[in-house]
């Protein structure tokens, strides 16, 4: 079935949908099972996968699951709900099955199709069930980035000290010693680009390297702390070095954590777009233990951005931007909407200033030999180094005297920092609104980040204004979706 057989499908006002459901659990054996549930009655043909499959019609509700992009660019998807009736009880062995952390499939069609022309509107995992007095389960899901919430780097070594991770380009980090007879450091956990320089005490040292063992070996006994500056993490081959943000959260997402994500689970136009916008360097080290996702959000937010699986499952990549009307996927009208559902819903605060910091130093030197020129004194010695955006007369005009606590980045480079922060400074130094309606069947299309114009004779949007779309909850059953936009 094609998009737009679907999509004209969703317009009929006179045709049943079917949502299907299959889950995964544990039924006691040990080993993982599916379980298929459906809203009517739907049995697969001996054709289909899986064949000749009876879904048990005990759905009673589907919980929208609600899609957004914070103004703090963070991306959430929050959690809906399958409710399931056990009004006669035939489901009481489920309280004796594991759904938790289970992957959950969610499909809408007609009972008249075949099972492969049913659209995935949803996937994600199960957080475990919940039981609803005794007529009725729920079974919570989220979304499948959940299956990355776990250790980034759990590798110890003898003394149970956590293996450092370096990604991308990292200053003034400090090493493991791994053999202290032969002055042998360790700076990652995977094969590196490369040791950028190695310093003692602040001064710049002589040492040979060991790019696949991500080490390096001094030439004589050190007088203090030693640190290094790396270019680091290679990929699994060695030759794969990157800094840049969108290939090193596809690398992270698909080949670390408790559970990574296939390649397939990657929206790559997603990733495409934005790593052609995006080139700037970034770097991240990791010497204790660390959440994947803490490290996901850390560099996706370094621009504004965020990472979050979609409602199909795919990781994807959002960046807060400006609206754009040429890039707009489709008009919107009161025509497309339910009456008066469209309003003011927030009011943004103007930002007169934005701080950021940016090229972190990882090891602050509280003791420098006296060799340490004084322009590089200042550098080893402070953990970050800092940009801002401001104008004097907006800062007059809203009254905000207090200084700004800056955005922590993974950013390296001095022009793209500037350059960054000139940009969200500029995004939010103007008056802005999100904005809300109830979009019908044709706006249930609508992804997270798209831009949009609507349409409507009120708020200045009488001749069309363009929107980006910030939130998203699509209700599937009853053919509506709650959108937000940032104007």
């Amino acid at each position: 079935m094609t998009p737009e057989t679907f999509n004209a499908w969703l317009l009929e006002d006179a045709v049943e949908r079917v949502v299907l459901v299959e889950a995964m659990a544990d039924k006691g054996l040990g080993v993982d099972e599916p379980v298929y549930l459906s809203t009517s009655a739907y049995i697969t043909l001996d054709t289909d996968v899986p064949a000749n499959t009876a879904y048990l019609p005990a759905i009673t509700d589907v919980t929208p699951v609600k899609e957004s992009l914070s103004l703090e660019a963070n991306a959430t998807l929050s959690m809906g709900s399958i409710e399931v009736s056990n009004h006669e009880g035939d489901l009481d062995e489920w309280l004796n099955w594991v759904f938790d952390g289970r992957p959950v499939t969610v499909s809408i069609g007609s009972a008249a199709w075949p099972r492969e022309d049913f659209q995935v509107i949803y996937k994600g995992v199960v957080t475990s069930l919940e039981v609803s007095g005794n007529d009725a389960f729920n079974l919570p899901i989220t979304g499948s980035l959940q299956r990355l919430n776990g250790a980034l780097n759990d590798q110890v070594d003898a003394d149970d000290q956590t293996l450092p991770l370096a990604l991308g380009e990292v200053s003034n980090v400090e090493p493991v010693l791994i053999d202290p007879a032969n002055l042998v450091y360790q700076v990652s956990t995977r094969p590196i680009g490369g040791i950028i320089e190695v310093r003692d005490r602040g001064l710049p040292v002589n040492f040979s390297q060991n790019l696949k063992n991500a080490t390096f070996q001094l030439g004589a006994m050190p007088f203090g702390q030693v640190t290094c500056s790396v270019f680091g993490d290679a990929g699994v081959s060695g030759v794969e070095h990157t800094d840049e943000i969108g290939p090193l959260i596809r690398r992270l997402a698909t080949e670390f954590g408790p559970d990574p994500l296939s390649p397939d689970e990657i929206d790559y136009d997603s990733f495409t777009s934005f790593e052609a916008a995006n080139t700037q360097c970034v770097g991240v080290y990791v010497d204790e233990r660390e959440n994947l996702l803490n490290v996901l959000s850390l560099l996706a937010r370094s621009v504004g951005s965020a990472v979050a699986t979609s409602a199909d499952g795919r990781l994807r990549i959002h960046q807060l931007r400006e609206p754009s009307a040429g890039a707009s996927v489709m008009t919107v009208s009161p025509y497309n909407m339910a009456q008066d559902s469209f309003r003011v819903r927030s009011k943004l605060d103007i930002l007169t200033t934005f701080k950021m910091g940016y090229n972190r130093n990882y090891s602050p030197s509280a003791e420098l030999s006296a060799g340490v020129p004084v322009e590089h004194q200042r550098l080893l010695t402070e953990e970050w180094r800092y940009v801002t955006a401001s104008d004097p007369a907006l800062v007059e005009k809203y009254k905000h005297t207090k200084e700004p606590e800056a955005e922590l980045t993974a950013l390296q480079v001095l022009a793209e920092s500037q350059a960054e922060c000139s940009r969200w400074w500029s995004l939010f130094s103007q008056q802005r609104y999100i904005y809300t309606f109830t979009g019908f069947a044709e706006c249930l299309q609508l992804q997270l980040g798209q831009d949009i114009t609507v349409e409507y004779p009120r708020y200045g949007f009488e001749s069309g204004k363009a929107g980006l779309i910030v939130e998203l909850s699509k209700n599937w059953l009853d053919n509506t979706v709650e959108v937000g936009i940032l104007v």
